[in-house]
Formats: structure tokens, C-alpha cells, sequence
């Protein structure tokens, strides 16, 4: 079994205590993805295939809205359907934030397609902000 410790802490003499208890790795916070799948195959040899990615679903970025075009876009988006995406959102529930965001399609095409980035950019908490503001309004 391999342990790598993850940390906060930004003192490298940590390091080797981290080492001393038996952990084989020291790594801190903010980890990337690309050092954990690093990490992965350091220690036990994990190997990747890399899947050419999908662009055609992907939103160009200037088809997504600003700021305050996304706040104004919202106002057009009924309440409870927001509300539903901030619970989707709120449970990690993947399938409820895209059937949400492509209900948002139907009353504003370039709002869904700037969520889409966002969810797919996993801004979750930018996105809950958005929300909120929304909301309250």
C-alpha cells in the first residue's frame, strides 16, 4: 500500500515527518490533476490512455456571456428553475445540473451554453454565487 500525505501546510520541514510516519509521498495543496495521475504511476505504475478530446460540444469563448450579461440573463429564467439548479448543484447531482442547464436553453441559448462552461470548468461555487445574487434579487 502506498500513502501519499496532502497537506496545507507550506513548511518543507515538515516533509520528512510526513516521511518518518510512513507516508511515500508529500504533496500540498492545491493539488493538481496532472500530479496526482504523476503520483499514481510513480508508485504503482499506473499507466493513462489519453482519449482525443470532443470539441464540438464545447462552447467557443466568445459565444459566452460577461458577468453582467449572465446576471441580466438569468433575470430571464424562471425562479424555480434556478432554485432546481442550485439543489442539483448543491448535491453534486451531475444529471440534475445538465438537464437543468439544458431546460435553461429554452429561454436563453448562450446563458445554457455559458453554464455548460462553467459546470464543465467544475466553477460550482462561482456558479452558486450567481445563484444566490439571483435569487435574492
Amino acid at each position: 500500500m502506498k500513502i501519499v500525505a496532502l497537506t496545507a501546510s507550506i513548511y518543507d520541514e515538515e516533509r520528512a515527518g510526513v516521511i518518518a510516519v510512513g507516508c511515500d509521498e508529500f504533496v500540498r495543496k492545491p493539488v493538481q490533476t496532472d500530479t496526482v495521475f504523476e503520483l499514481l504511476s510513480k508508485h504503482i505504475g499506473a499507466t493513462y490512455i489519453y482519449e482525443e478530446a470532443d470539441i464540438e460540444g464545447v462552447v467557443p469563448m466568445s459565444e459566452s456571456l460577461s458577468l453582467q450579461e449572465t446576471k441580466a440573463a438569468l433575470a430571464t429564467v424562471p425562479a424555480n428553475l434556478l432554485s432546481e439548479l442550485s439543489e442539483a448543484i448543491e448535491l453534486g447531482d451531475m444529471a440534475g445540473i445538465e438537464a437543468r442547464i439544458g431546460d435553461i436553453k429554452q429561454h436563453h441559448a448562450t446563458l445554457s451554453d455559458t453554464l455548460a462552461r462553467m459546470t464543465q470548468r467544475f466553477q460550482f461555487n462561482e456558479l452558486l454565487l450567481l445563484l444566490q445574487v439571483e435569487e435574492s434579487a
